[in-house]
């Protein structure tokens, strides 16, 4: 009974510790991701001509794409710092209105660090965030005393399931903003966060439960002693069952302790 105790104790610190692992890194990564912005490279696209110097961005018309260091703000404006190159006034930062593009943030970023757009972009950012939270998974798992199969299944499905997370999270954000959510880039990300953190735990407790194993250990002892008869005497008379053999004392004896040979010497 200790032991079933025991091992029900243990999968729910497990469970437990997935939820703090989803929540830790999507609360990371929306952090993260925030910081990282304003020093990302934007794609945007402005009206043709709409870079001349001091010229406000309100034509409609053919228009270019282009990269450019800044930030973009909720409500989609592009903060471009001074000496940029593309200011309404040379020297001094300022907005430039840009209507967004696919994607009017830092698009695919593997942890925040390189710039990635696009399928690749969400498949290496979920990836690179997965593979984290496996290794910090693994290394809890080792610390709680799981087993080596217990420990790989905690990693396996925190890995599967911050990696969907992750791609659900970014996708959702892209919808919404190329649909025009109002309260722009924060918004959106608010508006992805719930469903993002259901396909993880979904995802994650799936993998987890088809994967962990409960081991026990049975301990058998032999031990080499001498035989008994067994005790009594109601098998005596299978002695004399047998015509090709007589009863002889051994096998008289072996039947029971209280078996005896009647007129021993004597057919």
């Amino acid at each position: 009974m200790q032991k079933k105790r025991e091992k029900g104790l243990i999968r729910r610190v497990a469970v437990f510790e997935i939820i703090l692992l989803v929540s830790f890194s999507f609360a990371f990564a929306f952090i993260l991701s925030g910081e990282i912005q304003n020093a990302s490279a934007l794609r945007f696209t402005l009206p043709k001509g709409s870079l001349s110097r001091g010229r406000s961005v309100t034509s409609v018309g053919p228009t270019k794409t282009g990269s450019i260091v800044g930030s973009l703000n909720n409500d989609n404006i592009l903060k471009v710092p001074g000496g940029a190159g593309s200011l309404p006034a040379a020297g001094a930062g300022g907005d430039i209105a840009a209507a967004a593009v696919a994607n009017p943030y830092s698009e695919g970023s593997l942890l925040g660090l390189t710039e990635f757009s696009g399928t690749a972009g969400h498949l290496a950012s979920g990836l690179s965030w997965g593979v984290v939270v496996a290794g910090i998974a693994l290394m809890v798992g080792n610390f709680l005393g799981l087993d080596d199969d217990q420990s790989n299944a905690l990693a396996i499905a925190s890995f599967g399931g911050v990696t969907a997370g992750r791609i659900a999270y970014r996708l959702i954000v892209e919808s919404s903003l190329k649909e025009g959510i109002e309260g722009g880039l924060t918004a959106a990300r608010s508006a992805a966060l719930g469903p993002s953190l259901l396909v993880t735990a979904a995802v994650g407790f799936a993998i987890f439960y088809f994967l962990y194993k409960e081991k026990s250990k049975k301990l058998v002892s032999f031990q080499c002693l001498p035989w008994e008869p067994p005790v009594g005497g109601e098998k005596c008379e299978e002695c004399n069952k047998d015509p090709l053999r007589p009863c002889s004392e051994y096998r008289c004896k072996a039947l029971g302790q209280a078996c005896d040979i009647l007129d021993p010497g004597t057919e």
